[in-house]
């Protein structure tokens, strides 16, 4: 969305300040086809103000070409909670994610990896979009990571 988008939105709801509103098109500036800065980010502790996993530990999962991206993003979020006029709640972007369809996708990418499939290849097998699987990279590990116990175990 654009500056001036925000500034009629803002009209609308008088509450939201210019400053949380520039953020929060600086945040948008970030969305592409590909990622979704929501997405990207990381969980965050609304209670305790702090994303869930720290920096150090977040930038190892997403690797060294997306980081600094990432961290921007993760730090113009830290911004936006301390000018929010209220507390979030549940974050609306939030419902793109909890597709239902996304978490068979993600075991089915698993499984896939688990046997040797590239990532490109299990995008077309699965007719997602080619960055799907990393777009959702820190729940895909998650899975793989779990299919390779649960294989190894029951095998």
């Amino acid at each position: 969305m654009l500056v001036n988008q925000f500034k009629t939105a803002s009209k609308k709801n008088w509450h939201l300040s210019d400053e949380f509103l520039n953020v929060l098109a600086q945040l948008s500036s970030f969305d592409t086809a590909d990622h979704k800065w929501a997405v990207e980010i990381g969980a965050y502790d609304n209670d305790e103000e702090k994303f869930v996993v720290d920096d150090a530990t977040y930038r190892q999962q997403v690797g060294a070409e997306d980081w600094p991206r990432i961290a921007r993003e993760r730090e113009l979020y830290q911004i936006l909670v301390k000018i929010r006029p209220v507390p979030f709640t549940e974050f609306a972007a939030n419902d793109q994610v909890l597709a239902t369809e996304r978490v068979p996708i993600l075991k089915q990418a698993a499984r896939l990896a688990y046997f040797e499939f590239t990532e490109k290849e299990i995008c077309a097998l699965l007719k997602v979009n080619a960055n799907y699987l990393k777009i959702n990279r820190t729940e895909f590990r998650q899975w793989k990571d779990w299919y390779a116990q649960h294989y190894v175990e029951t095998n």
